[in-house]
């Protein structure tokens, strides 16, 4: 679900990005977007591949005892198995290129918290063509054609892994399967941008919402109050000055900028640390919600000191060199003279 709120995030920000570059030509746009873009992620993804490598013993055999201690050793069928992870060259070449997710059994191989990664480099090779086609045509159009394609295609996927015909993937890594869910995003922007199509945008979204309730269980209804929230505070012509405040604040700002690298190192203090706590705590007999807590809040401690140093010294001098790279190949949009 967490996730899911991600993606609805990310597609409308993307949109929040392009929408002041749609006059530029489109060569410009794509080629600005994506380096952009792989700047902000590779860096420090890269770096979370590189200390898996380098402390993988300790950070695999930290989730089998975890497992094994939760009663869920050996893995179901179709379930990683962290104890036969290899970080050979094939699979660190896959996920250096972001084609893991292309891959059913390369798409959960690293231990990583990255499948949702490969979809999101997915969706931005995609979005600037999806996002300009909807600018010219309409967006709730292509979106609801887009949202009905990827049913299509869904359902004949679960026909054929149901009949052998193809592997299952151990986790949604297809953009296939999670296009609809970036779409929500867009469409909540567009909603609040274009007033003239309003209600056939949000039509498509309620259209889409619905689908997604349908498999989505108990959680899609906290994610249906989440997505209305987003929509809501975005459509609403006057944002409270209190709402303001909470967003504003160097608390929400903090941890605003280190949650991506919160995403990409916190299975590593959980694997080796917390699975040293809970061995040492599972001997002495204590509850398991009192040697939860003790993992959370070490875990915390730990992971965001962390994730500020990524921040600090690997997202933001990437952001910067992407930024500089982009305006240095941006095309030049010739001004006219006051004269002509």
């Amino acid at each position: 679900m967490a996730v899911d709120v991600f993606m609805v995030l990310s597609g409308f920000l993307m949109a929040y990005t392009m929408s002041d570059q749609a006059r530029i030509p489109r060569k410009g746009v794509w080629l600005n977007f994506y380096i952009r873009r792989i700047f902000r992620i590779a860096p420090a993804y890269y770096g979370s591949l590189i200390i898996a490598v380098l402390l993988s013993s300790q950070f695999l055999s930290g989730y089998v005892d975890l497992m094994t201690m939760n009663q869920q050793w050996p893995p179901k069928p179709g379930q990683l198995n962290p104890a036969s992870v290899q970080y050979d060259f094939k699979n660190m070449l896959l996920h250096l290129t972001f084609l893991f997710s292309l891959h059913p059994t390369y798409s959960s191989s690293t231990a990583l918290p990255d499948w949702s990664l490969g979809i999101e480099m997915q969706f931005y090779a995609v979005f600037p063509l999806i996002y300009l086609v909807g600018r010219r045509y309409s967006h709730a159009g292509i979106c609801l054609i887009l949202f009905l394609l990827c049913f299509g295609f869904s359902w004949l996927m679960d026909r054929a892994v149901a009949l052998s015909y193809l592997p299952p993937f151990r986790t949604p890594s297809l953009l296939i399967f999670k296009l609809d869910i970036f779409i929500l995003g867009i469409l909540i922007f567009e909603a609040g941008r274009d007033s003239k199509n309003r209600i056939h945008l949000l039509i498509v979204a309620v259209i889409i919402e619905t689908r997604l309730l349908r498999w989505s269980g108990n959680d899609g209804f906290v994610f249906l109050f989440i997505l209305l929230l987003i929509a809501v505070l975005w459509l609403a012509p006057y944002r409270p000055r209190w709402l303001h405040n909470i967003l504003e604040n160097r608390v929400v700002r903090f941890m605003s900028d280190t949650s991506y690298s919160v995403y990409l190192f916190h299975g590593f203090f959980i694997s080796i640390v917390g699975s040293r706590i809970a061995r040492w705590l599972w001997a002495t007999d204590v509850p398991k919600p009192v040697a939860f807590a003790a993992i959370w809040i070490a875990v915390i401690g730990l992971v965001y000191p962390c994730a500020y140093l990524s921040y600090r010294f690997v997202e933001v001098p990437g952001i910067r060199l992407g930024k500089r790279i982009s305006e240095a190949v941006r095309p030049r949009i010739a001004v006219p003279s006051a004269s002509a």
